[in-house]
């Protein structure tokens, strides 16, 4: 007669549970830890970075220049007026592993990525002219499983107008990543800023009733010096038009130049 062995099914069970581990062994630490290890990697041959970009018709130029800060290589502003400093994301990431948890995986512009929620954003400082009017509280990363570079960024928070605090979120989408002499950079960037959903900001109603009493005006003017007003303002008034739908602005950055290791100028 054949034995049946108890112990079959629960050693089976055993083994299955072991196998499955490496598919949930990414933890926000050990994301992250790759996040910078490859973001080090690529700076390695990089001294300075100088980006030419188009925001709101308008062309702008970013000087980045490694430094070392707290031990580790990063990019960094090389002065006032140099817009946000982004990179200081990358700096704060041991920083915000620690209020960090994995939500998952998404697909996002057909790339797999982690999702990581960080619930304490309150260190992370931008560094761009007027930020200091904004304090952000959380928000969600998207990370690339393969290349380990940000896809998508949402942060929520307030900003603080006049000693008004206004609910806000922000959400960055970064695509068209393209190597430069060994440097990785996204060339669009499109960032979209509004009211989270529910939440009215009388900032916000204030732009409306402006874009309003703006547009009243203009159609008073002279038929001349109405078309001259609206040529000027033809390259922007999509994104003004935007802030007056559902409380949120969007605005793309293309990058048009990108130079590595060349000198400011």
């Amino acid at each position: 007669m054949k034995r049946t062995h108890r112990t079959t099914a629960p050693l089976c069970l055993a083994l299955l549970a072991i196998t499955a581990v490496p598919a949930f062994a990414e933890n926000p630490e050990s994301i992250f830890k790759k996040v910078t290890e490859h973001y080090e990697r690529r700076l390695a041959s990089i001294e300075s970075v100088t980006i030419v970009q188009d925001v709101l018709g308008m062309e702008t130029t970013t000087h980045l220049r490694k430094e070392v800060v707290d031990g580790h290589p990063a990019l960094v502003a090389a002065g006032p007026g140099q817009g946000s400093d982004f990179h200081s994301m990358y700096r704060s990431l041991n920083e915000m592993a620690k209020s960090s948890t994995l939500k998952g995986s998404q697909d996002v512009d057909g790339h797999a990525c982690w999702v990581v929620h960080v619930k304490d954003l309150g260190g992370l400082d931008m560094g761009a002219e007027g930020s200091e009017d904004f304090e952000a509280s959380d928000g969600e990363l998207c990370i690339d499983k393969k290349s380990f570079v940000l896809r998508r960024m949402q942060m929520n928070g307030e900003t603080n107008a006049d000693g008004v605090k206004s609910p806000i979120t922000m959400e960055m989408q970064l695509t068209d990543y393209r190597e430069v002499d060994g440097w990785l950079h996204p060339f669009r960037t499109q960032m979209s800023l509004g009211e989270p959903e529910g939440k009215a900001s009388p900032q916000m109603a204030e732009m409306r009733e402006a874009m309003e009493k703006m547009k009243a005006e203009m159609a008073q003017m002279p038929e001349d010096q109405r078309r001259m007003m609206e040529q000027m303002m033809k390259s922007k008034m999509p994104d003004f038009e935007k802030m007056t739908e559902g409380g949120k602005m969007t605005m793309t950055i293309q990058v048009k130049e990108l130079k590595v290791n060349q000198p400011e100028g």
